[in-house]
């Protein structure tokens, strides 16, 4: 179970940050590193408990 819950969540992570360089390169023609999407990802676990 514990094993299911983990992959849930780096799907999630995976997903959403795909998501976002998706959306940013269409509007800007940027995509985002790794570490943007580090520091964004500290910003999201605040957010999302």
């Amino acid at each position: 179970m514990q094993l299911a819950k983990t992959f849930g969540c780096a799907r999630f992570i995976y997903n959403y940050y795909l998501a976002k360089r998706i959306e940013l390169y269409k509007k800007e023609k940027k995509t985002m590193n790794y570490c943007s999407c580090s520091a964004d990802l500290t910003n999201l676990k605040k957010q999302l408990p």
